[in-house]
């Protein structure tokens, strides 16, 4: 979960760099993979990334 998690914050990062298709599209399969293994809705799902990436900083 970590794993997938930080591999998530790091698109999201590169697809704010560049609005490439091709990593938006990365984005949503595993946002969906986190959602279906965490059985989240929406809101929830980007908050567990959310304070995810914020343990990330603060460690």
């Amino acid at each position: 979960m970590k794993r997938l998690l930080d591999q998530l914050i790091l698109i999201a990062g590169a697809w704010q760099e560049n609005e490439d298709p091709v990593i938006a599209r990365n984005f949503s399969v595993l946002f969906e993979e986190l959602k279906q293994l965490t059985n989240l809705d929406h809101e929830a799902a980007v908050e567990l990334i959310n304070n995810h990436r914020v343990r990330r900083v603060a460690a």
